[in-house]
């Protein structure tokens, strides 16, 4: 026995073995940590962002008696402007200079009469993107209006008077849903079917990493064993 203790193949089985072992457990070492120093950034980041957004609802509130009165009269103003626009029953809106004045009442609404302050972005962006689809780039040049078609136009220029049409009132459509939804209309009157589920919880959270972190950490040890293992089997053979 002490022969074979002596063989160079047992021995460097042996090394192979107990340095495969010891790899395995720095890694699992190593991933914890990891792990561990994750969750915790990850967790002061989201305590950062809630006390972040729990300022922001109590500002909120104390500015909402003080604009509610001019916000709600100038999206009433807006709802009006758009009427003709975002109707599926109107004629086809095709005429040059109605699409001109269109455009025009819009963007003194926004910048003249400063009503783009009570804006959310989602909103601002769908009043843009109509704009764009309003007048195509070339006709808003002419017009000597200055606007964002590569961020907000569409991709590719109607053919059609038709579509040029349909395209304008879906995003007159769009505009006046963003606004129902900034104001909570529907969130107020209605509920989602089915009923509310809980959510699932975010990627990224500590939870989810120690979990992930966990299984692996799992999957390592195991590896581990069994190469312990088939050591143990190797050494019996060669020591018999």
């Amino acid at each position: 026995m002490l022969d074979s203790l002596k063989n160079p193949t047992v021995i460097a089985a042996f090394v192979t073995v107990i340095g495969a072992v010891i790899v395995s457990l720095l890694t699992v070492r190593s991933t914890i940590r990891a792990a561990r120093t994750t969750a915790a950034a990850t967790k002061d980041a989201q305590h950062i962002a809630a006390e972040v957004k729990r300022q922001q609802e109590t500002l909120s509130r104390l500015l909402v008696p003080v604009v509610a009165p001019s916000m709600i009269d100038s999206m009433k103003k807006l709802w009006q402007e758009t009427a003709n626009f975002a109707a599926s029953q109107t004629p086809p809106i095709t005429d040059l200079e109605r699409r001109k004045k269109f455009v025009e009442a819009l963007s003194v609404w926004y910048y003249t009469d400063g009503n783009g302050l009570f804006l959310s972005s989602e909103t601002r962006d769908a009043l843009f993107r109509l704009r764009c689809y309003a007048l195509l780039p070339e006709e808003a040049k002419d017009a000597g209006f200055y606007l964002d078609h590569a961020r907000y136009g569409p991709k590719d220029l109607p053919k059609s008077d038709e579509e040029l049409s349909k395209n304008l009132r879906d995003k007159a459509s769009d505009l006046r849903t963003a606004l129902k939804d900034q104001l909570g209309i529907y969130g107020v009157w209605s509920e989602p079917a089915g009923g509310s589920t809980a959510p699932r919880p975010p990627e990224g959270t500590p939870a989810r990493i120690m979990r992930m972190i966990t299984q692996t950490a799992t999957w390592v040890i195991i590896a581990g064993v069994e190469l312990l293992v088939i050591a143990v089997i190797a050494a019996i053979l060669f020591l018999r």
